[in-house]
């Protein structure tokens, strides 16, 4: 039996209408549970808020029953303690279950399993049914699961080589070990006097940090710089295997080629020849690795990672021009939307399931992982940048003139989902709100009400009301965050508007948006607000609510005002009939699902890259479900530790 059974096994298809299950370490919301349960006729909720629960209750279950009808709903609560909050008649209705980490593996450190990725839970568990000796500490299971799970074993890293070997395979597989985890192997590998010089608290948790270190020691290395400790044995046989590699897979960069020394055939894959072709053959293997990746089965980890790539790949296409075979960039595009919209359909409604650490998943998450880091890690003072309508690519722009502008910063870099439709009133104001926009119905088609959610969340969070801020601000001037830093506030929620400004008035498709925003990132106003910011003791978390995408129009779908929304990309209609008749009159248009919407929205989309405008007519909008659109960066800027 696997884990995943030990926990199904509780729920039998079509028998029990109503279960609440108190699930402190959401083993219910785990990809594949979530997926079975679904199969087997279930409906998922988590229990938060009471009024949004009876209201949700009430409309889509309650409702059913009365009138006979088969509904299955599971319902769950993150701590015991608040079964008391639950109505009488839910509990009262329903049968009551427990599920926890510590009855999996009872023998192993409760706190340390609950650090845990779940993903890693099914190599644990086979490992642990071979187990049969004392329940362990919290130090013996960090060592259990670091050699059982991760295959590292500290005792075994004795000197450059080791430690270099193991931090290569980590973070060339992406491997993500929870930060109790990274802090115990620091911890014991510290104490080593071989690696008294190494900066062990950066490059063993993080794979931007260790790649930046190992790209100044090859410089040093090709260039027979005299290097102080630690020195990376390059030309030892054990780490001369991933050197082509980390080249190829662009983990590393070439650099410029030693004038006075030869370089040995084994390091010409890292030392630049001509920076030209240099650059094409970086492009090449970049849309190679694409193509693959889009023959695999991806799940939502994977998707943000392929965003990033993909987000490089059109930087490079419309600034640098490199793609050469054009075709070959139309077919993936083509093979990434078709691929990326089924996803979409079968999975987007699981992300609002899935816990919000250790990184938030969809834009609603943030304000809860906020106040996490607020309450937990000492992060008294928060503002959270968004730039409206930023998309992937674009942030590469400015990420490149904040590195420039300020090389001290240590950003951290991740991504998140989008709301669909992908318009303003509904991503931003979930994220706002910290809630999914099945919770703003009376609100979800306005844009001005972002300030009352953000001061109501945090108000909740027992947040002081003169301690919140929100701001709107154009982006054209540094002196804007002058009142936001008057308030006096320690928790700052900030919308810039400049790309969104930028998007409404573009002509020139996405090479066209690259270059203003290049523009508008050089003339320093994202480096002058968040180092005002910073230097005020705030850390700075930046994001969007959506990203843009360049569209082309398939016609005007002339409804005149029977929509309630009428987006380039996106429609709202609170008729069956009228979506209906306007998807049968649109060339290419598709009904979404109202997943995570009120039931009464009908949302009608423009398919893959095109538009509700002029028939030819090029536009950037937003609405959409390209991953231009969907998945946006979320980016933690602080001063980087001395």
């Amino acid at each position: 039996m696997n884990w995943r059974r030990q926990i199904l096994q509780n729920f039998p298809a079509q028998l029990y209408p109503l279960t609440v299950v108190v699930d402190p370490d959401a083993l219910l919301q785990e990809e594949e549970i979530w997926q079975t349960l679904k199969d087997r006729g279930f409906d998922l909720t988590v229990y938060n808020n009471p009024l949004n629960f009876r209201f949700m209750y009430e409309h889509q279950y309650r409702c059913r029953w009365d009138r006979g009808e088969e509904a299955y709903l599971v319902v769950t609560i993150d701590d015991r303690r608040k079964l008391a909050a639950l109505p009488y008649d839910i509990l009262a209705g329903g049968r009551l279950l427990q599920l926890s980490l510590a009855d999996l593996f009872p023998r192993l450190s409760y706190p340390v399993m609950a650090e845990l990725d779940k993903e890693y839970f099914a190599r644990l568990y086979r490992i642990y049914q071979d187990y049969h000796g004392p329940t362990l500490g919290d130090s013996a299971t960090k060592h259990h699961i670091l050699k059982h799970v991760f295959g590292i074993v500290p005792e075994t890293i004795h000197g450059p080589v080791e430690i270099t070997q193991m931090l290569l395979s980590r973070h060339c597989r992406g491997l993500r070990l929870p930060e109790v985890l990274d802090r115990y192997l620091v911890d014991v590998l510290g104490r080593k006097e071989v690696f008294r010089h190494w900066p062990l608290e950066k490059i063993v948790p993080s794979a931007v940090a260790f790649f930046k270190f190992l790209q100044r020691k090859w410089f040093d290395f090709v260039h027979g710089v005299e290097s102080r400790e630690p020195i990376i044995p390059f030309d030892r046989y054990d780490i001369r295997v991933y050197i082509n590699d980390l080249f190829a897979d662009g983990y590393l960069e070439p650099v410029d080629p030693p004038k006075d020394k030869e370089v040995p055939d084994w390091a010409r894959a890292g030392v630049i020849v001509d920076r030209e072709k240099a650059r094409k053959q970086d492009l090449e293997r970049l849309v190679t690795t694409l193509e693959k990746q889009l023959d695999e089965t991806l799940d939502y980890r994977d998707w943000q990672k392929l965003a990033v790539k993909w987000a490089h790949l059109l930087l490079e296409c419309d600034m640098g021009g490199y793609l050469t075979d054009r075709r070959r960039r139309e077919l993936l595009q083509d093979k990434l939307d078709h691929k990326f919209f089924s996803w979409l359909r079968e999975s987007y409604g699981r992300l609002a399931m899935l816990p919000y650490l250790p990184q938030p998943i969809l834009v609603h998450q943030v304000p809860h992982f906020l106040n996490y880091r607020r309450t937990q890690l000492d992060e008294t003072r928060q503002a959270l940048l968004v730039i409206d309508g930023l998309a992937m690519n674009q942030w590469l722009v400015i990420r490149r003139e904040l590195k420039a502008g300020h090389p001290n910063w240590q950003l951290t870099e991740n991504q998140i989902f989008a709301w669909i439709p992908t318009l303003t009133p509904i991503s931003r104001q979930a994220l706002f709100a910290g809630k999914a926009p099945l919770y703003l119905a009376a609100s979800l088609l306005e844009s001005h009400k972002d300030g009352q959610h953000w001061r109501r969340f945090w108000r909740d969070a027992q947040i002081p009301v003169d301690k919140v801020h929100y701001g709107l601000l154009p982006g054209t001037d540094p002196a804007e965050i002058r009142a936001t830093l008057a308030s006096g506030a320690d928790i700052v929620g900030l919308v810039v508007r400049k790309v969104d400004d930028i998007m409404h008035g573009m002509k020139l498709g996405s090479a066209g948006m690259l270059q203003q925003i290049a523009l508008w990132a050089q003339g320093g106003y994202l480096n002058g607000t968040i180092d005002q910011l910073l230097k005020n003791g705030f850390v700075v978390y930046l994001t969007a609510d959506h990203g843009n995408v360049a569209a082309t129009g398939q016609g005007t779908i002339t409804d005149g005002i029977l929509a309630e929304a009428r987006g380039q990309r996106a429609r709202i209609y609170t008729s069956k009939t009228l979506v209906e008749q306007a998807a049968a009159g649109a060339d290419k248009a598709v009904i979404w699902p109202p997943v995570g919407l009120p039931a009464e929205y009908k949302v009608l989309l423009a398919k893959g890259r095109s538009a509700f405008t002029q028939r030819g007519q090029t536009v950037v909008a937003h609405g959409g479900t390209t991953l231009e659109e969907v998945i946006v960066p979320f980016i933690r800027i602080e001063e980087a530790k001395s």
